[in-house]
C-alpha cells in the first residue's frame, strides 16, 4: 500500500539520522550503534504500522418488515444481509429502545462464505435495530443503516371485580405488554357507536395497573380497558361486559331520596340516594357484650359538637362523669340521633381504632371519623331511614 511505502521511507531517514548522531560518540563501537539504531527504528516501525489503514467493508441489513412499520407484539422478524467482501463470521444484531441511548446486543448468527446471513426474531418491544461485524485481519469492521419497528402494545387483565348493583365500586387491574412505565389507561364505556371515558389511571413502572370506578344506571354495559401511545399512536385494548342487574343489594327504592344501611358484620355504613350508592364509609359497631341492634329506624335529631351524657343505667356508665362536652366528647364532630335508646351515629375521639380490620370497638353506637360524620350531617336530613343488620 502507498501508506506503507512512506512510512518505511520515514523510518529510514530516521534511523540514517540516529545512527550519523550516535557515530561522533567515540565512547560506543559501531555494533553497540547498529544495535540502538535497530531497536529504535523497529520501534517506529511497529507504532507507525497501527495506523496503516484497513481495508473498508460494508455489511446490509434488509428486514422482513419495512422502516419504520407497527407490528403486532410477539410477531416474527426475519433480518437478511451480505457481509462485502465476503466472509464467514459472527453477525450481531443489536437494539436499542426507545428512550435509551446505547444498543445492545439482541442476538448472533454466523454467515457464509459468500458473506449472507439471516436471523430471526420475535419483536417484544418498539426500537431501533441494526447488524454489525467485528471485521477480520487487515478488513475493518462495520455496521448497517439502522432501522425502526413500532410494536402495538397489548394490555393484560388480570382481575375484574364487577359488582351487581348499580354505585358499587369495581376495579380492573392489568399489565400492558411490552412494559410501558407511567403510561395513562382509560375505563371507557360503549355508547350508541362511541366509546367514551370515564375513568382514567397510570400504569407503575412494571406497566401494571388498577382502576377502581363505578357506574350509576341498571344497564348491560361493554366496557373497554384502552391504552394509547401519543408517541407513535400505537394503540391496545380489552373489551368485556358488565351487567348492572339492580340499584341496591336491598331492593330499596329510588323513590326514597336518602338512605343509609349499615351492615354490621362488614363494619361498613352505606349512604344511598334514590337507591343508588353513594358513599361507602368504614364504621365501628358494637362490641360483643354491648351490640349495636338490629332493626329500621330513622334519625330524630342532629347535633354540632354533642355533649355525651353516660348513660349510668348502664353498669359501664356508672363511674362516668354526668356530661362530657366538646372536644374531650368521645361523640366527635357531629351526632346523628336514631329513635332507639341511646344508638348515636357520631364521631370520634380515636379515629386510629376505625382503620382496624375488627370495628367492634363501641358500646353499641355506630363510629364514624370526624371528617366523614361531617360529611354526613350535611346532606342527610331528619326522618332519614336507617338499616342497621
Amino acid at each position: 500500500m502507498p501508506e506503507s511505502g512512506i512510512i518505511c521511507k520515514l523510518l529510514f531517514l530516521i534511523g540514517r539520522s540516529i545512527h550519523s548522531m550516535l557515530a561522533k560518540n567515540r565512547a560506543l563501537t559501531n555494533n553497540k550503534i547498529l544495535i540502538i539504531t535497530l531497536l529504535i527504528a523497529t520501534g517506529f516501525l511497529m507504532h507507525a504500522m497501527t495506523y496503516v489503514a484497513k481495508a473498508s467493508s460494508t455489511i446490509s441489513a434488509n428486514p422482513s418488515v419495512a422502516n419504520n412499520t407497527t407490528i403486532g407484539y410477539s410477531q416474527r422478524v426475519t433480518i437478511t444481509g451480505t457481509i462485502s467482501p465476503p466472509y464467514k463470521a459472527n453477525v450481531y444484531i443489536k437494539s436499542k429502545r426507545r428512550g435509551k441511548k446505547r444498543y445492545s446486543t439482541l442476538g448472533k448468527t454466523v454467515s457464509d462464505s459468500n458473506g449472507n446471513y439471516s436471523f430471526s426474531f420475535r419483536a417484544g418491544a418498539s426500537g431501533a435495530y441494526l447488524a454489525s461485524w467485528n471485521g477480520r485481519g487487515s478488513i475493518a469492521a462495520a455496521q448497517s443503516q439502522a432501522f425502526s419497528i413500532y410494536v402495538k402494545s397489548r394490555i393484560k387483565l388480570t382481575k375484574v371485580v364487577k359488582p351487581s348493583w348499580m354505585g358499587q365500586k369495581f376495579y380492573v387491574s392489568g399489565k400492558i405488554i411490552p412494559t410501558h412505565k407511567n403510561k395513562r389507561i382509560s375505563l371507557q364505556v360503549l355508547r350508541g357507536k362511541k366509546y367514551k371515558t370515564f375513568a382514567r389511571g397510570r400504569t407503575n413502572n412494571k406497566g401494571k395497573f388498577k382502576i377502581y370506578s363505578s357506574l350509576s344506571r341498571k344497564a348491560k354495559y361493554r366496557i373497554r380497558v384502552a391504552f394509547s401511545d401519543t408517541d407513535h399512536a400505537l394503540t391496545g385494548s380489552k373489551r368485556f361486559n358488565y351487567n348492572i342487574k339492580k340499584a341496591n343489594p336491598w331492593k330499596i327504592s329510588a323513590s326514597k331520596p336518602h338512605y343509609i344501611v349499615i351492615n354490621k358484620r362488614k363494619f361498613l355504613l352505606y349512604y344511598l340516594r334514590n337507591g343508588r350508592i353513594v358513599k361507602t364509609f368504614r364504621t365501628g359497631v358494637g362490641q360483643r357484650r354491648y351490640p349495636t341492634p338490629s332493626g329500621n329506624f330513622k334519625i330524630i335529631r342532629k347535633t354540632v359538637r354533642p355533649t355525651w351524657y353516660p348513660p349510668k343505667s348502664e353498669p359501664w356508665a356508672k363511674n362516668e362523669p354526668d356530661a362530657v362536652p366538646w372536644p374531650s366528647s368521645p361523640l366527635g364532630a357531629r351526632g346523628l340521633y336514631l329513635n332507639t335508646g341511646y344508638i348515636i351515629i357520631h364521631g370520634t375521639t380515636q379515629p386510629w381504632l376505625l382503620d382496624r380490620p375488627n370495628r367492634a370497638v363501641s358500646h353499641g353506637c355506630i363510629r364514624l371519623k370526624n371528617s366523614w360524620v361531617v360529611w354526613l350531617y350535611n346532606r342527610v336530613p331528619t326522618g332519614t331511614p336507617v338499616k342497621i343488620y
